[in-house]
C-alpha cells in the first residue's frame, strides 16, 4: 500500500466511478481499476461495490475511507512542513452541469501546471449561482443567468447559438431554420425554471418548464410528446435517428455565458488576480465552440 493508491482510492470514492476518477487524475482507467483491485487484495476485504452505473463504498470501505482521508491530510501536512509542496491558493469555481465538459478540462490543465493553485470545480444548477456567489461558497461563477452584485459585469466566456431540438419526424425538421412563427402551434419545454424569461427564449406557443433539472427528462418529453426544446447549441444531444435540431432565427438567437468573480474576494488582491487569470483562460472563441460541438 502506498500514498498513490490511497489518493486513487479517495478520488474513486469521491466520484463513485473509476473512469471519472481516472480522468481527473490523468491516469488510464485500467491503471485505476488494477490499483483498486490490488488495494482490496491487500486490505483483505472489498472496498467498493461494483454497479452498472459505477461504484459505491461498502460498509468496510466507508470506515477505510475515513482513515484514508486522515492519512492523506497528514501526509500533505508533512510535505508542507518539509517544503516539498509550495503553499497553495484554493479557487472554487461553480460550473453548471451542462457546461462541465467544456470548462473542466481547462481548469484541470491549469491546476496540473501550477502546483501552487488548487481548483475545486463545483457542479451547480444555473439558478443557484447567485446565492452561492453571494454566500462566498464559490470565487468564480460560470453561468448564462443574469447575476447582480458581482465584482464586475462578468467576462463573456462563450456565445452559443440557440437551436431548437425536436423529434426527427417533426415537420419543422424539414426546415433549414426555425422561426418564431413556425413554433406557434407547438409546446415549448425548458429544463430549468426561469429559462422562459430570458431574452433569447422564444415567447411563443405553450411554454412548459420542467423543474427536475434533468436534461434527459426533457429529451424524453420532446420525443414522447412532440415538444420543442430551445437551448444553447453545445448543450444539445448529438443527432440521432429519433432527435434532431435546427437553428433558431429569432431577434435574440445567441446566449452568452459569463464568468463572475465574487465581491467577497476583492480585498485579497493576490487571489483576485489569480481568479481573473483563471477566468480569462475559460474564454472560448466561436470557432473552437463549433469544433467542440461538432
Amino acid at each position: 500500500m502506498d500514498i498513490q493508491q490511497l489518493r486513487y482510492f479517495q478520488k474513486a470514492a469521491e466520484k463513485g466511478n473509476f473512469a471519472r476518477a481516472a480522468d481527473e487524475l490523468y491516469v488510464s482507467r485500467a491503471t485505476m481499476s488494477k490499483s483498486m483491485s490490488r488495494l482490496e487484495a491487500e486490505v483483505g476485504f472489498p472496498l467498493f461495490e461494483r454497479t452498472r452505473d459505477g461504484v459505491r463504498l461498502t460498509s468496510e470501505g466507508e470506515r477505510f475511507h475515513e482513515n484514508v482521508q486522515a492519512v492523506l491530510d497528514a501526509y500533505q501536512g508533512l510535505e508542507y512542513a518539509l517544503g516539498n509542496v509550495p503553499h497553495q491558493r484554493t479557487i472554487t469555481v461553480g460550473v453548471p452541469l451542462s457546461y462541465t465538459s467544456i470548462f473542466k478540462p481547462r481548469l484541470r490543465a491549469y491546476e496540473k501546471a501550477h502546483e501552487d493553485v488548487r481548483i475545486i470545480v463545483k457542479s451547480i444548477f444555473d439558478a443557484d449561482g447567485q446565492d452561492l456567489l453571494d454566500a462566498g461558497a464559490i470565487d468564480l461563477l460560470v453561468t448564462s443567468f443574469p447575476v447582480h452584485d458581482a465584482s464586475d459585469e462578468g467576462l463573456v466566456l462563450l456565445k452559443s447559438p440557440i437551436y431548437i431540438a425536436m423529434r426527427s419526424d417533426c415537420p419543422l425538421a424539414q426546415r433549414d431554420i426555425v422561426t418564431l412563427q413556425d413554433m406557434a402551434d407547438y409546446s415549448v419545454v425548458y429544463y430549468l425554471s426561469g429559462f422562459a424569461e430570458f431574452n433569447w427564449a422564444p415567447k411563443v406557443g405553450t411554454v412548459r418548464e420542467v423543474f427536475e433539472n434533468d436534461i434527459m427528462y426533457v429529451y424524453t418529453r420532446v420525443l414522447n410528446e412532440g415538444m420543442l426544446f430551445p437551448a444553447p447549441y453545445h448543450t444539445l444531444p448529438h443527432e440521432s435517428s429519433s432527435i434532431t435540431s435546427r437553428p433558431y432565427d429569432g431577434t435574440s438567437n445567441v446566449i452568452e455565458t459569463r464568468g463572475y468573480i465574487s465581491r467577497r474576494i476583492q480585498d485579497d488582491k493576490q487571489l483576485m488576480n489569480l481568479v481573473s487569470t483563471v477566468r480569462q483562460l475559460l474564454v472560448i472563441e466561436d470557432k473552437e465552440l463549433r469544433q467542440k460541438s461538432s
